[in-house]
């Protein structure tokens, strides 16, 4: 169920406006394009603590941020994992989008599937604050921000769905959130 303030669109229906990575025709929309990574290692999953003086200050969110003028998604996620935590990721599949309205900003929040390319937790050493792994499980009881807790029900169906398709061997060809 999503609460007011936040729809989470299917990603296949917003793809062929985005065959080239952008976010496709926000001309319109006063909302803005951000970006958002889920990292697993092994059954935990990467998550950042927003800075105290930042809107949403002190709460959680899987680590990304808003895309830059001539940017597409994908340039865009690699860029802010990289800045933000010294991270080298793969961008896999577009999990959901989730359309938000904070009461300072409106965003498209853009939530994909990523793997670890270079760097290991040793890299997060000293940023335990502000970066931290979390198990899968505990993703609900964490604080994160609204738009990024619409992504949980998403999540665990991706994750429940993966671990089957592994174990049979099939892949997830079509199957739309």
């Amino acid at each position: 169920m999503i609460d007011q303030g936040a729809t989470i669109e299917d990603p296949a229906a917003e793809s062929a406006s985005r065959k080239d990575g952008s976010p496709g025709n926000n001309s319109q929309s006063s909302f803005s394009a951000v970006t958002a990574a889920l990292i697993r290692h092994g059954d935990k999953v990467l998550i950042a603590r927003r800075y105290g003086i930042k809107p949403r200050g002190g709460s959680w969110e899987f680590p990304g941020g808003s895309l830059e003028k001539g940017e597409n998604l994908e340039e865009c996620i690699k860029r802010e994992i990289f800045e933000e935590t010294g991270l080298r990721i793969s961008v896999g599949e577009l999990i959901g989008i989730v359309k938000h309205q904070y009461t300072d900003i409106g965003i498209d929040l853009y939530l994909f599937d990523c793997k670890l390319k270079d760097g290991t937790i040793d890299t997060l050493e000293g940023r335990e604050n502000d970066i931290r792994w979390v198990p899968m499980k505990d993703l609900e009881s964490s604080q994160l921000c609204s738009a990024d807790r619409k992504f949980l029900p998403h999540i665990f169906a991706f994750e429940k769905e993966n671990r089957t398709n592994h174990t049979s061997g099939k892949g997830r060809a079509g199957k739309n959130l």
